[in-house]
């Protein structure tokens, strides 16, 4: 009779074994691709499947701002250096080149090292950038949409900071050796405080991170944003809107 009653219900219970473990694997599965997800949307830029990408920068960029990879054969050490954030510069004395972007209105200069400078960044997710101030000079409020920044403090005095989606704003003045984390896709900016030229680094998680200077992408934008917006946005009136524009096409 035992061996009757374990020879029903061993069936039974290998059955619900392995029905249990169905759900489990499939839980399992479940969890892996949420958490595959939630990494994929935290990564800056995709990952690199081989060891090194040098951008070969004569041919068109790819699907997602990819460039083509240069020959392994071609690929030497100088591919690897980018000495433009060398360059001593002030609003005053700066000079036009193809990694550098000036700001007149703003009293600052601006050193690119993303994957258009700078081809060796291809591929790993990085790029940085220097920022010269004159006294009084403003990195005016500004957001990268595919970045989060780390930005020090090489030379001056700042007041940094960044405001959240919420309206909340996170600023503290910065000496020297200071570095302040600016969240992915966050306004922010810095402006020099101190006496004498200011210098900032930045570094972005990002071979491309993209700018949007809002005053910028708002008042001198091609084709322009009808007035109606900019009025209500802003609670200007016409002639004051106006004002703002003719600065902008001015410089």
């Amino acid at each position: 009779m035992p061996r009757m009653i374990a020879g029903l219900l061993l069936p039974m219970i290998n059955t619900h074994i392995i029905t249990c473990m169905g759900l489990l694997l499939l839980l399992l599965l479940l969890l892996s691709s949420s958490l595959g997800l939630f990494f994929v949307v935290l990564a800056a830029d995709e990952d690199s499947l081989q060891d090194m990408c040098v951008a070969d920068v004569v041919t068109a960029i790819h699907g997602n701002g990819q460039h083509a990879c240069k020959p392994d054969a071609l690929v030497e050490a100088e591919d690897f250096v980018f000495r433009g954030l060398r360059h001593d510069t002030t609003p005053t004395n700066a000079t036009s080149s193809s990694f550098m972007t000036m700001s007149p209105p703003y009293g600052i200069v601006k050193l690119l090292a993303t994957v258009r400078e700078f081809p060796g960044v291809n591929t790993q997710g990085m790029s940085m950038v220097r920022v010269d101030f004159e006294p009084g000079g403003l990195n005016p409020p500004h957001l990268h949409p595919r970045a989060s920044e780390l930005a020090l403090v090489a030379q001056g005095t700042f007041y940094s900071g960044f405001v959240t989606t919420d309206g909340r704003l996170f600023a503290r003045t910065l000496e020297p050796g200071d570095i302040m984390v600016f969240p992915r896709g966050l306004v922010h900016f810095q402006v020099h405080i101190g006496p004498g030229r200011g210098i900032l680094f930045g570094s972005l998680n990002s071979q491309n991170p993209g700018t949007q200077v809002i005053p910028t992408s708002l008042f001198d934008s091609s084709p322009s944003i009808l007035d109606q917006v900019l009025l209500k946005a802003f609670l200007l009136t016409p002639h004051q809107l106006q004002s703002i524009k003719a600065r902008f096409h001015n410089t």
